[in-house]
C-alpha cells in the first residue's frame, strides 16, 4: 500500500509540473501574434487592392471584411500576459499594452467596430462607403500603434 505522503508528493509534483506546462512560450506566443497580424493585414489589403480596380469585387470585399472581423476580434488575446519586451523575445510590443490592459481594449474595441461597418459597408455594395469605411478602420489601426507599437 502507498503511504499518503507518497501520494500528497507524487500529486504535487504533477500539479506543479502541470503548472509550468501550461506558461505559454513567449517566443512562441510572438509568432502567433505576427502571424495573425500578418492574416489580418492579408485581408485588408485585398480590400485596398479591390478599391483601387476599376470594377472592384465586392464579393472579395465581403469575404476579406468577414475575415477581418473575425480576426480582430480575437486582437486582444494575442497579448497573452509574459509575451512582451520582458519576455526577450524579439517583440514590438510595448509595455503599456499589459500596464494599460483597458486602454488597451478600448482600441481594439475601436478596431472591432470600424472592421464591422467596413463589412456591412462591403455587404450592402456600395463602392464609397466601403472606401470611407476603410479610411475609418486605417485610422484605427495607426491610432493603436502610435500607442502600443514600439517601432511605429
Amino acid at each position: 500500500m502507498i503511504r499518503r505522503q507518497t501520494v500528497l508528493a507524487l500529486a504535487a509534483i504533477v500539479t506543479v509540473a502541470g503548472a509550468a506546462h501550461a506558461q505559454p512560450d513567449p517566443r512562441l506566443e510572438v509568432k502567433l501574434r505576427r502571424g495573425n497580424f500578418n492574416s489580418l493585414l492579408a485581408a485588408y489589403k485585398v480590400v485596398n487592392a479591390q478599391l483601387k480596380r476599376s470594377r472592384p469585387d465586392i464579393s472579395a470585399i465581403a469575404g476579406a471584411t468577414d475575415r477581418m472581423a473575425v480576426m480582430v476580434r480575437q486582437l486582444p488575446a494575442w497579448f497573452p500576459p509574459g509575451s512582451g519586451p520582458e519576455s526577450g523575445a524579439d517583440t514590438n510590443a510595448k509595455p503599456e499594452i499589459w500596464r494599460r490592459p483597458e486602454e488597451f481594449r478600448a482600441h481594439a474595441t475601436a478596431m472591432s467596430e470600424a472592421v464591422d461597418r467596413l463589412a456591412a459597408a462591403a455587404k450592402s455594395g456600395n463602392v464609397d462607403a466601403i472606401g470611407e469605411r476603410q479610411h475609418a478602420v486605417s485610422a484605427a489601426c495607426t491610432a493603436c500603434h502610435r500607442v502600443f507599437e514600439e517601432r511605429f
